[in-house]
């Protein structure tokens, strides 16, 4: 009832105020990082970034929607009166998208890495008169800060860095949680690695590092610690791999836990949720070793496949691994299992079969999405490759 008679507060605040500026304290779940930037935790341990230039505010992630709008606003408007102008969505995830319409509505331009295209949501949260695209790198001039944006292939496929080069604070996304698990990244190790060399290039013993969820604002310290616990936690299970430990066997082992209690930065009590799900993601990507196919074997497999009334699918090759995407749908690394047969890398992903003609050509891919997979109605089916 509290927490009702708060919102209910907070709303007439704001139908009052018109988004006017407020000279009140800072809000309790607002941390200043440095003289212009702040984190705001805006619920569920998920944080949205305030970048406040010389002219107008840019915000790291939209928050969930409709339940964070009004609160990023408060947040905003107890700092400053300058208009947003710009909203930097570092993946495609909803819980740090979902306000991306909203935003747009009060003139706000949405920044984008270029492969949210591939999203499930594209359609509906990335809104076509106000958005923004850049491949491998971006800044913004904000006069008393420059923000520079630079892809990775590290969460997810449109995913990135934001490094405040004045003020020298980088926004790492959710390629760490400090209050629970998450997956290495969307190419397994490789991606941690890939991560791990793009922010060290950016930063030094005094910059505060913002993760996208968690309380705790990190320094390059404890990073590298973070990082290292993380890498003894993948050695464990596949040294347990090795000996021919089951999964259950490998999920109960308390070693493993151990190390893996390591990466609780928040002590959060919740931090081992889902632990058998994070420690799947590690055996299934690295650990278990897929099929060995040279590079010519996996050409046979690239190229554009269609299907009638259906978006193309397009399977191409990156850094030795097929990845397989589809627009409003799906991008993902497909791994080699068996034969022709490959599985989709993604949350629900499933499988996919490659057909042959009796020449051996590849011909078709029939797709295998799991049953609660939300892009089946696009994605399901076979679709022929063209010439």
């Amino acid at each position: 009832m509290k927490k009702h008679v708060v919102w209910c507060l907070l709303a007439i605040s704001i139908l009052f105020s018109h988004f006017s500026y407020s000279q009140s304290a800072l809000l309790p779940t607002l941390t200043k990082v440095r003289d212009h930037v702040y984190n705001l935790d805006i619920g569920y341990e998920t944080n949205v970034g305030i970048v406040i230039g010389e002219k107008y505010v840019v915000l790291i992630e939209s928050g969930f929607g409709k339940s964070t709008n009004n609160k990023i606003i408060e947040a905003v408007r107890s700092l400053t009166d300058k208009p947003i102008k710009y909203v930097v969505n570092l993946h495609m995830h909803g819980d740090h998208t979902g306000g991306n319409n909203f935003f747009a509505s009060i003139g706000a331009t949405i920044i984008n890495q270029e492969n949210v295209i591939y999203s499930e949501e594209y359609d509906t949260k990335y809104p076509t008169s106000s958005r923004l695209h850049f491949k491998n790198k971006m800044a913004l001039e904000l006069g008393n800060e420059t923000i520079y944006l630079e892809h990775i292939n590290s969460h997810t496929f449109d995913d990135g860095i934001i490094y405040l080069k004045k003020g020298n604070v980088l926004f790492i996304g959710e390629n760490i949680r400090p209050q629970h698990l998450v997956n290495p990244g969307v190419l397994g190790m490789k991606s941690f690695k890939i991560w791990g060399e793009k922010v060290f290039a950016n930063i030094d013993s005094d910059t505060a590092i913002v993760p996208a969820h968690g309380k705790a604002v990190i320094n390059m310290q404890v990073l590298t610690e973070y990082r290292k616990n993380y890498v003894a936690w993948f050695n464990r299970f596949a040294q347990l791999y090795r000996e021919g430990k089951s999964k259950e066997q490998m999920f109960a082992d308390k070693t493993a836990r151990k190390i893996a209690k390591k990466l609780n930065l928040d002590n959060n009590p919740k931090h081992f949720d889902y632990y058998d799900y994070y420690s799947t993601t590690l055996i299934d990507g690295d650990i278990d070793v897929p099929v060995a196919l040279s590079v010519s074997q996996l050409e046979e497999y690239l190229g554009r496949y269609t299907a009638n009334g259906k978006p193309d699918i397009i399977v191409e090759l990156s850094d030795g691994q097929l990845l397989i995407k589809q627009l409003g749908s799906i991008i993902s690394w497909i791994k080699p299992y068996q034969g022709d047969g490959f599985k989709v890398m993604k949350y629900r992903g499933g499988t996919v079969v490659f057909e042959r003609d009796k020449q051996g050509q590849v011909v078709a891919i029939k797709t295998h999405p799991d049953e609660r997979a939300r892009n089946k109605e696009k994605y399901e089916g076979v679709f022929a490759k063209l010439p």
